[in-house]
């Protein structure tokens, strides 16, 4: 996916730590891959990993050219347990910053917990477009940690799904985290899961590319949440 404002110069090929997983062992580096080669060196290349308390946990950035693609990586002294985020970005061969002005996130977890709730809480997507019907579903728990929607009577394909929290986080306000996504076209319903890393407000945005007579077209459905610990 790639969020509203962002403008993505070469593809993201992967992240380390996996996004949106749990680890049991807390890694000694945190890295990504995209599809440029010969990247590294500027002042704005950076790969930053914030522990749960805010603390920033990792060194310089380094660059390595592998193949046709830059492999980013940077050293992480992090021990604490819980939820935590990674904030990068890298100088494209155009000049371009491959994360967007604000540089991209993702989110991974370190031993940490995620609070089990009684029962699932309904939620409700309103479509931006007028006289599109909402999407209605649940999900396992309006709180921090791994958490998961389930949505009913999706008219289509879920392509993306993100959620942006209303506030600062690294100097960068709303950071975007994106979450994994599935849909069931015989059932229609759809799938998203992920990490909440953080307490407050977020904007969450579901991508649904339904079909039409001459195609497909693209809608967008949009939610508030707030988040608790």
């Amino acid at each position: 996916m790639v969020p509203s404002g962002v403008v993505m110069h070469a593809p993201v090929r992967g992240q380390s730590p996996t996004p949106n997983r749990n680890l049991t062992k807390m890694p000694s580096t945190a890295g990504v891959l995209v599809g440029e080669p010969g990247l590294g060196g500027n002042t704005g290349d950076y790969v930053r990993v914030i522990a749960p308390n805010g603390a920033t946990v990792s060194g310089s950035v380094t660059a390595r050219e592998s193949g046709d693609d830059t492999l980013l990586t940077t050293a992480v002294s992090g021990t604490a347990k819980g939820w935590y985020l990674v904030h990068w970005n890298v100088v494209s061969g155009d000049g371009h910053p491959m994360g967007g002005d604000d540089g991209a996130w993702w989110a991974f977890g370190y031993k940490a917990t995620t609070v089990a709730v009684k029962k699932p809480v309904a939620v409700k997507m309103s479509a931006v477009v007028n006289g599109t019907s909402p999407l209605t579903g649940t999900i396992n728990g309006v709180r921090t940690g791994l958490r998961t929607i389930t949505l009913s009577k999706v008219p289509g394909t879920v392509y993306a799904a993100r959620w942006t929290l209303q506030g600062s986080v690294d100097g960068v306000t709303n950071p975007q985290f994106s979450w994994d996504v599935s849909t069931n076209r015989t059932k229609k319903t759809a799938t998203l899961s992920g990490i909440v890393p953080r307490t407050g407000t977020y904007s969450v945005s579901v991508l649904v590319t339904v079909p039409t007579a001459t195609g497909s077209s693209l809608n967008e459905y949009v939610m508030t949440a707030r988040v608790t610990a």
